[in-house]
């Protein structure tokens, strides 16, 4: 069991006979095993004592790591081997409390996103490939690859939300804690440094839903890292919210005053769609919501006929403009929409 007696203690080793790295001094971390093994120090000198044999279990590069010997005045804490990382202890603790404790109890409930942001960037580091998988598919939930996962996820109640409400993503259980418009630009990042293109597209249109002020915010999360859009993504945002504003108005143009070819009651259906387009005229100038469901339509009142054949064209329009997303938003690297071996590319 890991000794929790005094975690925070101050740790100097006894430079009489533990290497060249006598004069340092650590910061013992939250997870340390007595019986451990190994000493990890993140770059900010804190320390975990754990074992090899559960790291190499998982990661390739530790394997790999502990298979080349050491130099008998190799650095050492309390008679421990010690392995220097360039990561942060709090990006660290959060992957070795998966690695070293009951992961099927942790994967059944929801974690905050910095430990999903660390799972991804830990995992792809050493390879430990499960993390990987298991971050990507949490963060898939929220940034959907494929539009019917997009309608379920986004359904007519989240049309109402507002921009910095701090409402702005659906909650779902058993997968990240509380996840907000500012996790969208820590997607963005994360996506591109460590290989998961597809997530790029529906995370971009998220994006263009936000006020534009807000893509200029770096966001600090509550590990005190800071995360902040590119240049170059910044402008994609903008340029994308322009060509979701249009495809807003085309999709009016099937709703002329001309009702569908077996309506039962075309002089009020006609009258009902010049009111419909009027007003949908006025905010479509503004509207980046291209996808959202057709709720307007339902809840018009055109025939039950009519309804049917302009909710249908509305689906087409929206399937149109979901093929066309890496387009808008000028991701030329991205092969979309996502087919599964696009797919099996990202674990």
């Amino acid at each position: 069991m890991p000794d929790d007696a005094n975690p925070r203690k101050r740790a100097r080793t006894d430079r009489n006979d533990e290497g060249p790295g006598a004069d340092a001094t650590y910061t013992r971390g939250d997870l340390w095993y007595d019986d451990g093994n190994i000493i990890l120090i993140a770059e900010d000198g804190v320390g975990f004592r754990v074992y090899k044999g559960i790291l190499s279990q998982w990661s390739e590069v530790f394997r790999d790591m502990f298979t080349v010997p050491q130099p008998v005045d190799a650095e050492k804490w309390e008679g421990c081997a010690v392995v220097h990382l360039s990561d942060s202890s709090c990006s660290l603790i959060r992957v070795l409390r998966i690695l070293f404790a009951d992961e099927n109890a942790l994967f059944k409930r929801p974690v905050p996103f910095e430990t999903v942001a660390a799972m991804l960037q830990l995992g792809t580091k050493y390879q430990i490939h499960h993390l990987r998988q298991e971050a990507i598919g949490r963060l898939e939930i929220y940034f959907p690859l494929r539009l019917q996962d997009f309608k379920n996820r986004f359904g007519s109640d989240w049309e109402g939300r507002v921009p910095g409400d701090g409402n702005f993503f659906p909650r779902v259980h058993d997968t990240i804690d509380d996840v907000a418009e500012d996790d969208i630009w820590t997607t963005i990042v994360l996506a591109r440094a460590l290989d998961v293109p597809a997530l790029l597209p529906p995370s971009f249109y998220l994006a263009a839903q936000c006020l534009t002020p807000d893509v200029f915010r770096e966001h600090i999360d509550e590990d005190g890292v800071r995360w902040s859009l590119s240049s170059d993504d910044i402008q994609r945002i903008i340029v994308g919210q322009e060509a979701l504003r249009k495809r807003s108005i085309e999709f009016l143009d099937y709703f002329t005053d001309a009702p569908s070819p077996n309506c039962v009651e075309r002089r009020t259906c006609a009258k009902e769609l010049r009111s419909v387009r009027r007003d949908q005229l006025t905010e479509a100038h503004y509207d980046t919501s291209a996808l959202i469901h057709a709720t307007w339509v339902k809840n018009s009142d055109l025939c039950s006929t009519c309804i049917d054949y302009f909710v249908s064209h509305y689906e087409e329009e929206r399937t149109k403009t979901w093929s066309e997303l890496a387009v808008y938003f000028e991701l030329k690297e991205v092969e979309w929409p996502v087919t599964d071996s696009t797919e099996d590319q990202t674990s």
